[in-house]
């Protein structure tokens, strides 16, 4: 004959470590039906993980791409802007420059709206964006331009003087200018005063702007660049032209010198509108890529969130019916504790 110890302390350990695992199962239960995903997407995948952590590393490396070609888009929207009001500003130059041949208004009015428009296209030339310059290449952190009539004059307007007085031997201002002929206007403009906005005098007395293209990464295996920036022909052209106005000895001309340089200044102004607007195709082509990318990878992310969906989903009808389950099953394991807990040895014997 042998004997067994019944002990309602084993029957209260026994039912504490079914609740326990219970609330643990219900825990889980209760975020697949929340989430629509396995608890532990490890344990229910197995090696298949491996598919899941790839999927979700492309996606965000493709967020990551969405979110730097917005902030690309918006800078180049900028300079688009900024192109189309340069555009504007070679149209009306060019207008008042053709005016002023043709009718003789007033130079002092033409000098002072050059010196306006100067003033506008420097700061078009240094619009930025989040405090970097746009019309700086890769060299962002510098303005490109300084104001050329700013006092004390800067390096800029110094050297355009230079190369006036090296010219004729006098200053712009000086009453001899009166005794400058349209034939050496020419002169000068072609020669001396063309060299000031050619490489790389440009660069180092007027532009701090790089040449080097800014690069982009616009999709995980594709990239996109520009080189739209402050030495841009149609820049220098635009410049130049009211620099012309402003330090070439307009006001003291004669009649026939002041119509050479006016012809010369809108014939300068009309070819800077033309390769303005070839530089706003080019900012065009690069914002249409990156439309296209963001596209392509909309596309692309929809189906890697497709997959990842199908991977580690769960039949939430299923997890439903499980954690009701498991709910009652805690509920019962409540109520027998409850009645253990009246249990006397009399009772039990």
């Amino acid at each position: 004959m042998t004997s067994s110890t019944i002990s309602s302390l084993a029957l209260w350990d026994a039912s504490r470590i079914l609740m326990s695992r219970t609330q643990s199962q219900l825990g889980a239960a209760s975020q697949e039906v929340t989430t629509g995903r396995h608890h532990d997407v490890g344990i229910a995948l197995g090696t298949g993980t491996s598919r899941v952590i790839d999927a979700r590393l492309v996606m965000d490396d493709m967020d990551s791409i969405t979110t730097m070609n917005g902030v690309a888009s918006q800078r180049l929207s900028t300079m688009q802007s900024s192109l189309g009001a340069m555009m504007d500003l070679a149209r009306s130059l060019f207008t008042e420059a053709t005016q002023v041949v043709q009718s003789g208004i007033d130079r002092d009015l033409f000098i002072d709206s050059a010196k306006s428009k100067l003033a506008t296209l420097t700061s078009l030339m240094s619009a930025n964006s989040n405090g970097t310059y746009l019309f700086s290449g890769t060299n962002t952190l510098s303005a490109p331009v300084s104001d050329y009539l700013a006092d004390p004059p800067p390096a800029a307007r110094s050297a355009v003087v230079s190369a006036f007085a090296g010219e004729f031997g006098i200053a712009p201002d000086d009453p001899g200018v009166a005794d400058i002929t349209a034939d050496q206007v020419k002169a000068y403009w072609n020669g001396t005063y063309a060299t000031l906005f050619e490489s790389p005098n440009w660069q180092s007395a007027f532009s701090s702007a790089s040449d080097d293209p800014t690069e982009l990464r616009i999709g995980p295996q594709e990239y996109a660049s520009y080189s739209v920036n402050a030495n841009d022909t149609g820049i220098r052209k635009l410049y130049s032209a009211l620099v012309a106005v402003v330090d070439a000895g307009a006001s003291g001309m004669n009649a026939d010198a002041f119509g050479q340089l006016a012809s010369l200044v809108a014939g300068s102004a009309g070819a800077a509108a033309a390769d303005l607007a070839q530089s706003q195709a080019a900012l065009g082509a690069v914002q249409s890529r990156l439309t296209n990318a963001n596209g392509r990878m909309q596309i692309e992310r929809n189906l890697l969130n497709k997959v990842v969906g199908e991977l580690e989903g769960v039949d939430q009808a299923e997890a439903s019916t499980r954690l009701n389950s498991l709910t009652t099953q805690l509920q019962v394991s409540y109520a027998v504790t409850a009645r253990m807990f009246k249990l006397s040895l009399l009772e039990y014997l």
